[in-house]
């Protein structure tokens, strides 16, 4: 698997076994200027998690995963998504506990132990693999196309939850969710 290190929309990844492909692809990326990731190939499925922060507490939204291939059955090039869902209906508890086991609370951890109190959001993309979640990205925002499906899932006020993050009191806030 090869990746532009740089923003890319989505659309900077190519998968394959054609080692051709991917000389030509991380030559083209370079040629623009960037920098290029090689990254092992990971099977299974994505799913974005979002956690909310107010620097010391935390707390997630329902998972939810977007459509990246173009072609039909998750074939052809990444698109940067072509739509979402949420709920994710294959995604069982016992992967979703994991993720918060493995993932999300080391990753809140680590951020304290580092003195860097994040308040804001944080989303994970990962990976859930026949080995477990595996963490491919984080970023510091809500993921188009995933916020369209889970924003109108949260039942309380918008304006509330963004200030109880800012306020140090999202742990204690009651996020309600549509279907909880």
């Amino acid at each position: 698997m090869v990746k532009k290190s740089g923003l890319a929309g989505g659309k900077g990844v190519l998968e394959s076994e054609d080692r051709s492909r991917l000389a030509e692809f991380a030559r083209r990326v370079i040629e623009e200027g960037d920098q290029v990731v090689v990254e092992e190939h990971l099977s299974g499925f994505e799913v974005s998690v979002f956690g909310l922060s107010d620097g010391t507490s935390y707390r997630l939204l329902p998972p939810c995963t977007d459509y990246k291939k173009a072609g039909a059955g998750n074939s052809g090039p990444n698109t940067g998504g072509m739509g979402a869902i949420c709920p994710v209906p294959w995604l069982t508890q016992a992967d979703s506990a994991r993720i918060t086991r493995e993932i999300v609370d080391p990753t809140y951890a680590g951020l304290l132990d580092s003195g860097l109190a994040y308040t804001g959001i944080l989303y994970f993309g990962v990976m859930v693999t026949d080995d477990g979640p595996k963490l491919l990205e984080y970023n510091v925002r809500l993921g188009d196309p995933e916020a369209q499906v889970v924003v109108p899932l949260i039942e309380s006020d918008l304006g509330n939850v963004c200030e109880a993050m800012v306020l140090g009191s999202i742990g204690e806030f009651p996020i309600r969710i549509s279907g909880d």
